[in-house]
This record gives structure tokens, sequence and C-alpha cells, in this order.
């Protein structure tokens, strides 16, 4: 499988500190978006350590090697025994601090499948032709509020609780983690993002974004109308683009791998 990645988070233009955390891995072909909560070093360290965590279970369970010998269920049960233990890591690392915690929202293309892991409000998107589906579903109050009928999407938006969340890494040692096996097609873009992004954009503007292949250019441009539109908040997307299909395993791009770290990053136009 041949594609394309880019992964940009910005600081915004009210907060001083960044805690969204990105990992790009396109010779394992995993992609992670997490979106630190605490303030300040607590949502760093949760964000960054719940990533690291996800990657080095897998990392130690050679599945960059082995992924392409077993099959969708046991790649499932294993990404999701990685965010297990990401959970588990968190919560250790919180010492009792109930506002450290961590989203999580990971895509991982093997054997020609998408295989998505997710908790929390950070969202993956997938782009196919001319049509955008939200493939991953909130965690929050709202989410549950409209789902159960108790309030409409319009005042969802604009609710108190609109960020409460239910769920999230950190808060118990163990958490229940949504996975689910995609179809991938070629040029099939997917967007990872924190909700520094979703809080300024609608679903139908992205979709009318993410159909151009140019996906460091989306990225940039997601970034800038976020940050335009107020910028309250940490904003991180990871876009990847599906060139060919292949054999069903993602090709290594060494340039675009980054290992799960942290940069508290200036706050720069990005153009």
């Amino acid at each position: 499988m041949k594609v394309k990645s880019v992964g940009i988070t910005d600081v915004g233009r009210e907060r001083t500190n960044n805690e969204d955390s990105l990992l790009i891995d396109d010779t394992m072909g995993l992609y992670i978006v997490a979106d630190g909560m605490g303030g300040h070093e607590n949502g760093e360290m949760a964000s960054r350590q719940a990533i690291r965590a996800v990657y080095s279970f897998l990392q130690d369970r050679k599945m960059a090697s082995r992924r392409h010998q077993l099959n969708t269920d046991v790649l499932v049960e294993h990404l999701a025994e990685a965010v297990q233990e990401a959970a588990a890591t968190v919560h250790r690392l919180s010492h009792g601090e109930r506002g450290m915690g961590t989203t999580l929202t990971a895509l991982w293309l093997a054997q020609g499948k998408g295989i998505m892991a997710h908790i929390g409000d950070s969202r993956l998107y997938g782009q196919r032709d001319e049509a955008i589906n939200q493939i991953s579903k909130d965690h929050t109050f709202v989410a549950l509020a409209v789902e159960r009928g108790q309030c409409t999407p319009e005042e969802a938006e604009k609710h108190p609780m609109s960020n409460v969340l239910m769920r999230c890494l950190g808060r118990e040692p163990k958490v229940e983690v949504d996975t689910l096996v995609l179809d991938v097609e070629e040029k099939d873009t997917f967007l990872l993002c924190s909700d520094g992004l979703t809080s300024y954009l609608h679903q139908d503007e992205l979709e009318n974004m993410l159909i151009s292949p140019d996906i460091e250019a989306i990225g940039k441009r997601l970034i800038n109308i976020a940050n335009g539109r107020g910028g309250h908040d940490n904003i991180t997307v990871v876009l990847v683009h599906v060139e060919d299909l292949g054999d069903g395993e993602a090709q290594a791009s060494p340039q675009n791998m980054r290992i799960p770290t942290l940069v508290n990053f200036e706050r720069k136009p990005t153009r």
C-alpha cells in the first residue's frame, strides 16, 4: 500500500503550551492523535506518554514485521491491548490527579484494511470520492445526549457541557476502547484530528477540502482556518492519502517516520 501522510500541530491563538501529540510511522502504517488534559505539563505528559505506550507495545511484539502474517482480528486485538497499556500508563503517571488524561485516536493500515482504535473526542474521518464520514464516535456528554434524543446536534454545539468527556485515558487503569475494521480503497483520504479543529469546522466544510490529494496544503489550510476562527485550543491534524493499494502493506517512507514526541510549538503562521 503506497501512502502519503502529513502531520501538523499548532498551539493555537490563546494557549502557550501544546497538550496535543501525534505519531506518523509510514513504515508500520500507524497514525495517532492524542489530546491531553490536565493543564500544562500534565496534559503534555498524558498525550505524549499514551502514544509512546501504544507504539512501544506494538514494537515490542514486533508488529512492524509480523502484521502481514496475522489476520485482521488478531491485529485489532493487539491494537486494543496497546491502548489498554496506554490507559494503565497514564493512570499510573497521574498519581491521583483526576484532571490528568488524554484522548487517543489511532489508525493502523495493515492487511489492506484500516483498523481504528478510539477513545475520547479526537476524531477519525474518511473521505472517499466526494463523500466524507465521521468514523469515530465522540465519547462526550453531548454526543450521548444527541444519541438519546435529549438534544439536537445544533443544541449540542452550544451546550455548556459540550467538551465534557465520558471516556478518556487516565481516569481508570482500564478503559472501553472503540475498535473498527475499515475497507480501504485507492484515493481514500483519512483525517485524524483533535477537537481544536472540529470545534471550528463542520463536516460539510471538510468534505470540500479533502478531495484534493495535496494533503500538505490541506493540513496547513485546516490549521489556518481553525486559528482564523479563534484558535482557542491546540490544533492537530494527521492526513493519510492512499495512492495505491499494491500488496496491502504500507510502504516505508523513512522521511515521514516520527517517534512519538511532544514539542511545545511556538505560534507560527502556516502558509
